[in-house]
């Protein structure tokens, strides 16, 4: 007879498929978070190193650094959960209380969303709050008609631009009623809320010690965000990739789902009326520029990421039916987003990012004046010279790559440091690490191809700019030179 399998036993097999499958995707989400971090953890400490010796740093690499920092600090608290038996499943629970516990390179792109989902709705209320006191303020306030149409515009959805909001300016002048150090108490805790810097502890003190260190730390927020729109200005907007757009823009207070062409608008209009000196700075916590209206944005917004927004994605589906109704529905057959990201996607994050590290390290090295000197110097006659005058001194065990930097420093005219560093960037290893005639001999042909690399490079960027520069004076000789009268 055969034995046939009965229900129970099918559906306790399922189970356990998919709960071993579960598993082995949460080890790998683990593996793969932990790699990331090692290796941010790696690129900021070179970065580190670099800005200790005085080289000033990219806005990507300088937010990198901070981030880094930020999920060291984390990873403490983090890895109690993981070492103490059962502890993971209090994890969720810690969490909810404080969000800002898990290190960013477990956090999956489903989970950083929704994070700001949850922000956004967090402040809808604080952000009701400063629309009414602007329009108590109106009132009592010169021009008062055109500065009521721009709170309009504001409060409805409209667009908002450069012109309107420096229309409403004067108000948030440091003498006038909308400044930080002049509104009352009731608006200064959502404005720091609307910023990101009220904490739970400021709730627990007493107005008296709780308002100073409230506007001390909405002026520090204004500070970096003026620090990172001038690098954002320097750098250029052109580079941004489509995830640091959404950041910049939720950093700033501004909508963040629209599309990178609406992102960079509304930011370079950002950075417009930040660098206007008849514009405070304030005034852009107060009115947020805008480039199209609000309800042509929810329009173009997949159906899930407009529910999230409305914070109506858990209502029964009568009720967030009715409410959709209200803002007209869109196009069902719309492509939702997906927002779950696996452990391969992870690992593909982490391939980037090093490729990424790689490439922009090469391209610093292939304009290293230290580097230069020991690719034209480390040519074969010269490392077997090397190594001779190591073995020579009485070396008894194997040449390491220490022994190579102490006597190379001297030869390429470069200290021992700068020397070191250079071993670092190509991962050579550490100062202990046994090293061959031939592992410096492919040492030195990596880092001449880096250099020839490098002089392509110049050579284009120099081409470019006589083009360019041919361009611009080709109109003006023309101007300059006196027309022939015609016979």
């Amino acid at each position: 007879m055969h034995s046939s399998s009965t229900p129970a036993d099918t559906k306790n097999q399922t189970a356990i498929v998919r709960w071993s499958k579960a598993g082995w995707e949460a080890l790998r989400h683990l593996y793969h978070g932990f790699r990331l971090f090692a290796l941010n953890t790696k690129m900021a400490w070179v970065y580190s190193r670099r800005l200790k010796s005085g080289t000033p740093l990219t806005r990507r690499e300088r937010l990198l650094l901070e981030r880094a920092t930020k999920d060291l600090l984390r990873l403490v608290p983090f890895s109690v959960f993981l070492i103490v038996p059962f502890a993971e499943f209090l994890l969720p629970v810690a969490l909810k209380i404080f969000p800002e516990l898990i290190p960013s390179t477990f956090e999956t792109d489903a989970q950083g969303k929704n994070k700001s989902f949850q922000k956004n709705l967090g402040n809808r209320m604080a952000r009701k709050r400063l629309q009414e006191y602007m329009a108590m303020q109106v009132l009592h306030y010169d021009h008062a008609n055109k500065i009521s149409d721009v709170l309009r515009r504001a409060s409805s959805g409209d667009p908002v631009h450069y012109d309107h909001i420096k229309t409403i300016s004067p108000m948030c002048a440091k003498n006038g009623p909308l400044s930080v150090q002049t509104i009352p108490f009731d608006v200064l805790v959502p404005l720091a809320k609307v910023c990101g810097v009220y904490q739970r502890y400021h709730g627990l003190m007493p107005q008296s010690m709780s308002a100073p260190r409230l506007r001390t730390a909405v002026l520090e927020h204004y500070r970096k965000l003026r620090k990172d729109d001038q690098q954002l200005k320097d750098e250029g907007l052109t580079l941004l990739t489509s995830d640091e757009l959404v950041k910049a823009n939720f950093a700033r207070g501004m909508r963040w789902t629209e599309t990178d062409e609406a992102l960079m608008a509304q930011l370079d209009m950002w950075l417009r009326c930040a660098g206007d000196a008849e514009i405070p700075y304030n005034t852009l916590f107060w009115v947020k520029p805008t480039e199209h209206s609000l309800h042509r944005t929810m329009m173009e917004l997949p159906i899930e990421t407009r529910r999230k927004l409305l914070g109506i994605s858990n209502l029964p589906i009568s009720v967030r039916e009715s409410l959709e109704r209200v803002i007209e529905n869109v196009n069902e057959d719309r492509d939702t987003q997906k927002d779950d990201v696996d452990a391969d996607d992870l690992a593909e994050i982490v391939k980037s990012t090093k490729e990424d590290f790689d490439k922009a390290a090469t391209k610093d090295l292939g304009k290293n004046a230290c580097s230069a000197e020991m690719a034209a110097y480390l040519n074969d006659a010269h490392i077997e010279a090397l190594f001779s005058e190591i073995e020579g001194k009485g070396k008894t065990g194997p040449v390491t790559i220490s022994d190579i930097i102490e006597y190379l420093a001297p030869d390429v005219h470069q200290s021992s440091h700068e020397v070191s560093k250079v071993f670092d960037i190509l991962e050579m290893g550490k100062g202990s690490d046994r090293i061959t005639r031939g592992t410096l001999q492919a040492f030195a042909k990596r880092l001449r191809a880096i250099h020839e690399e490098g002089n392509k490079e110049n050579q284009k960027e120099a081409a470019k700019k006589d083009k360019e520069t041919k361009k611009i004076e080709a109109p003006a000789a023309a101007a300059t030179t006196p027309a022939t009268p015609s016979k």
